[in-house]
C-alpha cells in the first residue's frame, strides 16, 4: 500500500496510528477528531474541524451581524464546534452568538429558530447536521426571511442543497472550495468526468471533491517517484511546496507544518464564504491561521 485516501473518517484516532507505524501516508482526511491534523503521515487538504468554524465566525464579522444565534448538536463534537465559533467571535471582538444545543436526532428546530428571532437575531450560524440544517433554513425562510444564515458548506452540499430548491438562494456557506465559476474549469471538468463514471446522481458534495483532490495529490506525488512505494510517496509529498488541484483559493505547501498546536498537519487553513444562488458568488476568502492560533492558545 503506497497511500490511503479518506475525506471523512470519524475514527481517525484508530486509523492514524496504524498507518503511522507502517509509514503509509494518509491523504485528504478532514481530521476529525484531529488526530489526522497532527500525525506526520497525514496530509490533510481541507474541511478540517477548526478552520471552518473560524471562518463561520469571520463570516459573522463580515456580514455585520449585531445579534446572532448559534445552533449546535448536544454531543461532544457539536459542542466543540460551537466553542470554536464562540471563542473566535470573542477574539474578533464581535457580539457573542446566543448558543442553543439540540439532540443530534432532532428533525424540527422551529422552536429554536423562534427563540433566536424573538431575541432579535439578524444572523444564525448552523453548526449542525444536514437534517437539522434543513429544518432551520426552511423555518427561517418562512418566518424570518431577512435573517442571514451561515452554515458549513460540507453539511449542505449535494442532495440537501438541491432539496432546498429556491430556499437555498442567499445562504452563506463556509468551506474549503471555490465554486466552479471561480475555480479552474479544467479541474471541475476532470472531476465531472470521474464522477460520471462512478455515479448516476448529480449530488456532488464537498467531500466528493476532496476525495478527487486527494487522489489527484497522490497521482501527482507518485508520478515523480521510481516505484511509488509508501516511503517514496511520503518523501515526494513532503517536498511539495505549491500544490492546488484547481478547487482551492490558494496553493498548499506540504513542506512546512502549520504553526498551530493540534493543527500542524492541517495544510489548508483558508476558507471560502460563498453566497448561494443560480451562480454562487464568492463574498470573501478568509485566511484563518492568525485567528486559529488565538483560539487554540
Amino acid at each position: 500500500v503506497a497511500a490511503v485516501i479518506a475525506t471523512s473518517v470519524l475514527v481517525d484516532q484508530d486509523v492514524t496510528p496504524i498507518l503511522s507505524a507502517a509509514g503509509i501516508p494518509y491523504l485528504g482526511s478532514i481530521g476529525l477528531p484531529n488526530t489526522a491534523s497532527t500525525s506526520s503521515i497525514s496530509f490533510s487538504i481541507g474541511g478540517q474541524y477548526g478552520p471552518v468554524q473560524i471562518g463561520e465566525a469571520q463570516a459573522l464579522q463580515r456580514e455585520g451581524c449585531k445579534k446572532s444565534g448559534l445552533l449546535a448538536a448536544d454531543v461532544p463534537n457539536g459542542i466543540a464546534q460551537a466553542q470554536f465559533i464562540l471563542k473566535a467571535a470573542a477574539d474578533l471582538g464581535i457580539a457573542k452568538p446566543m448558543p442553543l444545543y439540540v439532540p443530534e436526532t432532532t428533525t424540527d428546530v422551529s422552536a429554536q429558530m423562534a427563540e433566536f428571532t424573538a431575541a432579535g437575531a439578524d444572523c444564525v450560524v448552523l453548526a449542525e447536521s444536514s437534517a437539522i440544517d434543513l429544518s432551520a433554513i426552511r423555518t427561517l425562510h418562512s418566518t424570518a426571511p431577512n435573517v442571514k444564515i451561515i452554515a458549513d458548506a460540507a453539511s449542505l452540499s449535494g442532495q440537501p442543497l438541491q432539496a432546498l430548491g429556491s430556499q437555498s438562494s442567499g445562504l452563506l456557506l463556509v468551506g474549503p472550495l471555490l465554486p466552479p465559476s471561480k475555480a479552474s474549469s479544467a479541474a471541475y471538468a476532470s472531476f465531472n468526468t470521474w464522477w460520471a463514471k462512478l455515479h448516476t446522481s448529480d449530488y456532488k458534495t464537498v467531500r466528493a471533491y476532496l476525495a478527487w483532490a486527494a487522489a489527484d495529490l497522490f497521482i501527482d506525488a507518485a508520478s515523480h517517484t521510481k516505484d511509488a512505494t509508501a516511503s517514496q510517496v511520503m518523501a515526494e509529498l513532503s517536498h511539495l511546496t505549491s500544490w492546488n488541484p484547481g478547487f482551492f483559493p490558494s496553493a498548499l505547501n506540504f513542506s512546512t507544518p502549520t504553526p498551530v498546536s493540534g493543527f500542524n498537519r492541517a495544510f489548508n487553513v483558508s476558507t471560502v464564504l460563498v453566497q448561494e444562488g443560480p451562480t454562487p458568488k464568492v463574498l470573501s476568502v478568509f485566511n484563518t491561521l492568525s485567528l486559529l492560533k488565538q483560539v487554540v492558545g
